[in-house]
């Protein structure tokens, strides 16, 4: 009989420890899944741009702007031509074809995107590109997504419109887990407590 409660004992310590064990796993894992999922950020905004001539402008095919973003990315933007592309049917349609790189600075940091697109020569000088983002630093370190713009654009009046698009945070763009306790440390921009109107894009 005593050596059947010495048993029921020692499974009963191990049944304690063993479900204190899944329920640390769980606390421990479950946070770290969670934050560990990309979220997603909607933003919208205006743009609006000038001309940046010889010799400040190095693009290679004589092409900048610089200008401010507002709405959903607040701040200040270069954009960098690298490429010029006459098509088929550019003498139709007067239409050409562009590359380029933008930095978007902002009072919590900054990041580059890889813009493509298109603008009509003629006319109102109609534009629209997607500009892919490739690094960031400070709130916007590891950020990826794209912007789209969508506007007019003269090669004397400078350009004017709207973008739209998403930032993509991830866990390590934005929190450090601390594996000896319960505590995070915001690193960045968390998406989930973010104010849109406190950053900017520049185009």
């Amino acid at each position: 009989m005593l050596l059947s409660r010495l048993v029921l004992a020692h499974r009963g310590r191990a049944g304690v420890v063993a479900a204190a064990l899944a329920v640390s796993m769980l606390v421990v894992f479950g946070y770290t899944s969670g934050w560990a999922a990309a979220v997603h950020s909607s933003i919208t905004g205006h743009f609006s741009s000038t001309v940046v001539p010889a010799p400040a402008c190095t693009s290679p095919v004589g092409v900048c702007t610089e200008g401010t973003l507002t709405g959903g990315v607040k701040g200040t933007f270069s954009f960098t031509g690298t490429s010029l592309i006459q098509t088929a049917d550019t003498p139709t349609t007067s239409v050409l074809l562009y590359t380029g790189d933008i930095i978007v600075r902002t009072k919590d940091g900054q990041f580059t995107c890889k813009d493509a697109g298109a603008f009509r020569t003629t006319g109102d000088g109609a534009v629209s590109s997607v500009c892919t983002i490739v690094g960031g630093t400070g709130a916007y370190a590891g950020v990826s997504g794209t912007l789209q713009f969508v506007g007019s654009f003269s090669s004397t009046g400078g350009g004017i419109g709207d973008y739209s698009g998403s930032l993509v945070y991830t866990a390590g763009s934005f929190f450090e887990i601390s594996c000896g306790g319960s505590h995070a440390r915001n690193e960045g921009v968390n998406p989930s407590h973010h104010d849109p109107a406190s950053t900017a894009v520049e185009k």
